[in-house]
């Protein structure tokens, strides 16, 4: 598994918990959000999707479009390009990564909208 995945770790974001798996400038999070989680608007600096695996009746926006979060439905989000979700229930969800530079996790470049 190390020589696949030569990232290997436990991270997290406030009340969230996720796994990051590492290879080269990619990589797959796996993310853990308790019940009644806001993540408020905020942009990453790399390409990422993502995709509920389990949990219902979360909202989720990218740019100026919002909606529900239907299960194994993916959601693409560029670079730079503002996003949010509130899960009223418990969800898990697996996102992919592509780093322009070192890999990173979602919750360490995690910048939040001020505009």
């Amino acid at each position: 598994m190390a020589r696949l995945f030569p990232t290997a770790r436990l991270t997290r974001w406030r009340t969230c918990r996720g796994l990051q798996l590492g290879f080269g400038r990619r990589s797959v999070e796996f993310w853990y959000l308790p019940a009644r989680t806001v993540v408020p608007k905020h942009v990453h600096g790399f390409f990422s999707w993502f995709v509920l695996l389990f949990g219902a009746g979360a909202e989720i926006g990218r740019g100026q479009q919002s909606g529900s979060w239907e299960l194994f439905r993916v959601h693409e989000v560029p670079a730079g390009v503002v996003h949010w979700l509130y899960a009223p229930r418990a969800l898990l969800f697996v996102s992919y990564q592509e780093h322009k530079d070192t890999v990173v996790s979602a919750s360490e470049d995690f910048v939040y909208d001020i505009g």
